[in-house]
């Protein structure tokens, strides 16, 4: 639900804060800049400290930006969102790598559940943020949400493991590694795929509502609900991937999908009412649904047990594209005097990503590594 906070409400924050379209779009940058922070730091608490401190600072801080997110100026909003930003960075690594490891075994499955619940919420939170906003009480429902998040505070404190045994390749077990020219173009363009999807994804996601505001699209908070139709698409996106991809290639998988979120993106921007903005919102999200999931998997079939040197530089671009794409929509949105025409910007992304993932770099298994022969790309270590 934090996570995806910032869409439904934006348009209630642009109107209380008193901001145009480019301060609103800082608001991503400084959650998506101090999340990719709270990844880097996660690894030296975890590290030294095991779970239970990463967790309870994560939610600790959660707790601490959401709750403030409501009052003050934007300056102080930008704070609070940088908060609960460094929460969130702390959080996801940490409780992936918990029930990773507390689940031994069964960990697919249980890591499945975890991405289940974060779908459910993500899907939640617009239908909240609706229902609070028709009755004025959005300052309440952002300190609930807080409490909570201070109550698995108290949890993480008390009850959670400090440690438990990691089964992960260390990174100083692996031989030294020389990258040829071949491995590097594939980092690069896997590393554009992770920095425009996670922009992709959170620049429709997080300025749909605005959009479906700006066109009147529903009356009274129902513009809160558009994003509820992109985050709930793409669960069932996800749900259904898996056996699809039993008959599909991956790679062909994903570009249709791609090409379905850029026309479902189109529809965005075509629509004169609500019906419109939510189809081509589900349809974007179905689309980009695959695409991640697909991603990571040819980062790990690519350079196998090695991808655990490049998976956090991988993480952090997506992060840094999370950053910067919302921003540039809401730049492009004050400078055009025109959000729809700003929206076009994750489209092209879009259509960027389809041409990429033509690449032959990453379309290969073979990965040169050194004391392996070609025989080393069917024996892979998933990250």
């Amino acid at each position: 639900m934090i996570t995806v906070l910032l869409g439904p409400i934006l348009p209630s924050l642009t109107t209380s804060l008193r901001i145009d379209d480019t301060h609103a779009g800082l608001l991503f940058t400084a959650q998506f800049s101090s999340s990719v922070a709270g990844v880097l730091l996660s690894s030296l608490l975890l590290t030294r400290w095991g779970f239970r401190l990463c967790l309870a600072l994560g939610f600790l801080a959660a707790a601490a930006g959401v709750s403030t997110l409501g009052f003050g100026t934007w300056t102080t909003a930008m704070f609070s969102v940088g908060v609960y930003g460094l929460g969130l960075g702390l959080i996801i690594p940490g409780t992936n790598l918990l029930v990773a490891e507390a689940t031994a075994g069964r960990a697919s499955a249980a890591l499945s559940w975890l991405s289940l619940a974060w779908g459910i919420g993500a899907v939640l939170f617009p239908l909240l943020a609706a229902a609070f906003l028709r009755i004025h009480r959005l300052t309440f429902l952002l300190l609930a949400l807080g409490a909570v998040a201070l109550v698995f505070a108290v949890w993480a404190t008390a009850f959670a493991p400090a440690s438990l045994t990691r089964q992960a390749h260390a990174a100083h077990a692996l031989p030294k590694l020389r990258l040829s020219f071949a491995d590097m173009r594939a980092l690069g363009i896997l590393g554009l795929l992770f920095f425009l999807y996670v922009g992709t994804e959170n620049g429709l996601g997080g300025w749909v509502a605005s959009y479906a505001r700006r066109i009147h699209a529903g009356s009274a908070a129902d513009w809160a609900l558009a994003p509820a139709f992109f985050w709930g698409a793409l669960l069932a996106g996800r749900a259904l991937a898996p056996a699809v991809l039993r008959e599909e290639n991956e790679i062909r998988l994903a570009r249709a999908g791609l090409i379905a979120a850029a026309l479902g993106g189109i529809i965005v921007l075509a629509s004169q009412g609500f019906f419109g903005v939510a189809a081509g919102a589900a349809l974007a999200g179905f689309g980009l649904s695959a695409v991640f999931p697909i991603t990571i998997a040819r980062f790990s079939s690519r350079f196998g047990q090695w991808a655990s040197r490049f998976v956090g530089s991988m993480f952090a671009l997506g992060g840094l594209g999370g950053a910067t794409l919302p921003w540039l929509i809401g730049l492009a949105s004050s400078r055009l005097a025109s959000l729809r025409d700003a929206l076009s910007i994750p489209v092209a992304s879009a259509l960027i990503m389809f041409a990429l993932l033509a690449s032959r770099s990453i379309t290969s298994d073979r990965f040169a590594a050194p004391g392996r022969d070609s025989s080393f790309g069917h024996d892979r270590t998933p990250v």
